[in-house]
């Protein structure tokens, strides 16, 4: 043919077998390449849906520098759909990275924000937040906006309202870690993590709910596995990523722990309290629009998964009690309906003291 390109032909040749298995993501994939070319990025990150989550902060602003729409590797493509910045959501095997990773493509990033240390069962993370280190990572600079995002169509976001007024909260628990594959460990095996360090008491979860059961719907979500609140709308395993979120978009706000449901409620602009106890801290991976509870150990944020040094066992979580948390909620409550506070950090760093939001 003239003016044809044998090698790249036969790249796309050889990509296009690749993703015969695959067809809706072969026609995503070569509709890309057809409109901008190869990705700038191609990222992946875990099989967990709360890092996946995240790294759509990346995707967003690695867009906004390069004009090109990010490919991506996951096992929740849910929380892809619809999102302008992404082009195409890859299955996440390890033989089809491998192959891909052939045919001429950018080099696959794995934006990772700390390394696990399993001896100690602890994490080390710099003393920013992890959306800037994750950004570090994939090469971006400059000012990032530190949150999450997630499309929600307008019939998605109907349903959620499920009432008048209503909350969303979780509760805590242990759960087991799903089987290890290629793509985890012992610290990464798949969306449920035994993490002690994160977790609150059931008990003082369910005073929260005693006190919003007057005036408002209360609706668990999370792991089907989780002990159950009473006098609660139970929806714990009963919903997806996506109408998660939705019922979230509809809320007065959430509550619950650091993890997937908090960063859900970012990347839908519900403000959230969030027992933080001591494992962590808020500007390391939280959000200035929360209420944050911490706990006041000199040992935090420790970012040990399981075990606690401190003098007293779990002390940072036991001094948080019931009252903080609905004080936190009022406070939300109050808010609703206000825009939230964009947090934003400039790149490179190396300070928590560069936080800053607006």
């Amino acid at each position: 043919m003239p003016g044809s390109q044998p090698g790249k032909i036969g790249r796309v040749f050889s990509l296009a077998s690749l993703l015969m298995q695959h067809r809706e993501v072969s026609r995503r994939a070569f509709a890309s390449l057809k409109k901008q070319g190869k990705p700038a990025l191609v990222l992946w990150h875990g099989v967990g849906p709360g890092d996946d989550l995240l790294c759509s902060a990346v995707i967003h602003e690695s867009v906004k520098r390069t004009g090109k729409k990010v490919w991506i590797f996951s096992r929740n493509p849910g929380l892809f759909e619809h999102n302008s910045d992404v082009a195409v959501v890859l299955p996440l095997e390890q033989q089809f990275m491998n192959q891909l990773g052939t045919r001429g493509m950018p080099p696959i990033t794995h934006p990772i924000y700390g390394e696990y240390n399993a001896v100690e069962d602890r994490d080390y993370v710099a003393d920013y937040h992890i959306i800037a280190r994750m950004c570090e990572v994939a090469g971006l600079q400059g000012e990032i906006s530190l949150r999450p995002y997630i499309t929600l169509t307008q019939e998605e976001t109907r349903k959620g309202k499920l009432a008048e007024k209503q909350i969303v909260i979780q509760s805590s628990g242990n759960l087991a870690p799903a089987k290890p594959d290629a793509f985890t460990s012992q610290r990464n095996a798949g969306s449920k993590f035994v993490m002690r360090t994160k977790q609150w008491y059931p008990e003082r979860f369910q005073q929260v709910a005693d006190a919003l059961a007057s005036g408002w719907q209360v609706i668990q979500l999370g792991a089907a596995e989780e002990p159950l609140l009473s006098g609660v709308t139970d929806l714990r395993g009963k919903t997806s990523i996506r109408e998660s979120a939705a019922i979230i978009a509809n809320s007065a706000a959430y509550v619950g722990q650091v993890g997937f449901l908090m960063h859900l409620a970012r990347a839908v602009e519900c403000r959230s309290v969030i027992v933080y106890g001591g494992r962590e801290a808020p500007h390391q991976s939280g959000y200035s629009s929360n209420v944050n509870v911490c706990g006041t150990q000199l040992c935090s944020p420790c970012w040990y998964w399981n075990k606690c040094t401190g003098v007293t066992d779990m002390a940072c979580m036991q001094e948080i009690d019931a009252d903080q948390v609905i004080a936190g909620l009022q406070q939300v409550i109050e808010l609703q309906g206000t825009p939230l506070a964009e947090d934003r950090i400039t790149l490179p760093t190396t300070v928590a003291t560069a936080l800053s939001s607006s």
